[in-house]
């Protein structure tokens, strides 16, 4: 009797935990739906130096900007990680910044939101920054991110080998994005392909109308692959993106348009840019 009446105090929790199952990244894109992603993260913290030390010495601040996206709508939410690399990373515990980021997504995201461990570039030659981008992946998947997200990539033979590294180290799902110098767009693109990669597009860059031409060449040349449209607010001036949530949004409605699956925002975009591109995906259904 002891046992029936256990059971059914946790039933209701038990039923909300199993309608509430977080779906994979596979699930999202199989459900053929528009993925909402997160917008900036850094450029929030620039003031503190070293923005990824927050995740140690002020990680409620990071924390307050994750559940900003999960409450704007975001399906996924980054981590606090794009140089917490051993090439990049100037002060504090690697391993240990890298874990507490993804226990910060985690705990914003809940569990009906996938959480993505962002991986930023070395800036130093491909070829010696395989370990370092083996050994974040290897992190990232072990505290539990459910994506790995490589950012703002340049150069073909960058993209094969952080894929590779990334692969290597892990077998979740991986997508790659790229700040593109144009000529090497594609030759990225195919390069992260024949990787392994999930989902290709591109990120930061000269804002979202500049951004919008690379989406669409994305998009003619790779039909069958998840294409991501997160471009910035445009280059600041004094401190200021030129470019407003509800601006922000209409050009994200036209990637979508032009068949961006997976979208969101890099630097100069907030909680509220991710909520005016949120209306214009419930615009559309």
């Amino acid at each position: 009797m002891l046992y029936l009446l256990v059971f059914l105090d946790n039933l209701p929790r038990m039923i909300s935990s199993a309608l509430m199952k977080k779906p994979t990244l596979e699930q999202l894109l199989q459900e053929n739906r528009i993925i909402l992603l997160d917008g900036g993260w850094g450029y929030q913290l620039l003031d503190l130096g070293c923005v990824e030390t927050a995740n140690i010495q002020q990680p409620d601040r990071v924390l307050a900007i994750a559940k900003s996206y999960v409450d704007a709508g975001s399906m996924i939410i980054g981590t606090n990680t794009f140089g917490a690399n051993r090439h990049r990373l100037i002060e504090g515990n690697l391993k240990e910044i890298n874990r507490k980021a993804v226990e910060i997504s985690r705990n914003a995201a809940g569990p009906s939101r996938l959480v993505s461990g962002t991986i930023g570039p070395t800036c130093l030659d491909p070829e010696i920054s395989f370990d370092a981008w083996h050994e974040q992946a290897l992190i990232l998947s072990e505290s539990g991110a459910d994506i790995l997200t490589i950012e703002t990539l340049r150069d073909p033979d960058e993209a094969a080998i952080a894929v590779k590294a990334c692969r290597n180290a892990s077998t979740l799902p991986i997508v790659c994005t790229f700040s593109p110098v144009e000529k090497n767009l594609i030759r990225c693109a195919q390069a992260a392909l024949d990787a392994g990669v999930t989902a290709i597009g591109v990120n930061c860059g000269n804002g979202p109308q500049e951004m919008l031409r690379y989406v669409e060449s994305l998009c003619k040349l790779f039909p069958n692959t998840p294409i991501v449209y997160k471009p910035n607010a445009g280059i600041p001036q004094r401190g200021i993106y030129p470019f407003s949530a509800g601006q922000f949004a209409e050009w994200v409605e036209k990637a979508i348009e032009l068949g961006a699956r997976m979208v969101g925002g890099c630097c100069g975009t907030d909680a509220e840019t991710i909520r005016a591109i949120k209306r214009r995906i419930d615009e559309r259904r």
